[in-house]
C-alpha cells in the first residue's frame, strides 16, 4: 500500500521513484498489481506501455480501484489499447 501512497502522492509527498521500487519488491497482491499496472499505463517512472499496465490491472482481479483505472482504457479497432 506504502508504493501505491508513494507512486501517486496519497497522503504523502510524491516519490515516484521509491513507489517503483517498493512494489517491484513487494508480494503479490491486488494492491500491488493496481500500482504497477497504473505506472505502467500512465508511464510513471517507466516508458508508457498501455498493454503491459492492462494486463497488471487485470492480474488485480476485483480489486475496485483497479477496475476503475481499466475503465479509462478500450481496445481499438485493430486491438490495440487507448486511452477512452
Amino acid at each position: 500500500m506504502l508504493g501505491v501512497c508513494l507512486l501517486l502522492g496519497w497522503g504523502c509527498k510524491e516519490d515516484s521513484v521509491r513507489g517503483k521500487m517498493l512494489l517491484e519488491e513487494a508480494g503479490d497482491s491486488p494492491i500491488r498489481f493496481y500500482g504497477l499496472g497504473v505506472m505502467r499505463a500512465d508511464g510513471i517512472t517507466v516508458p508508457e506501455d498501455i498493454k503491459k499496465g492492462i494486463s497488471f490491472l487485470k492480474e488485480a482481479g476485483d480489486y475496485k480501484p483497479a477496475m476503475e483505472a481499466m475503465a479509462q482504457f478500450k481496445k481499438g479497432l485493430f486491438g490495440r489499447w487507448k486511452r477512452r
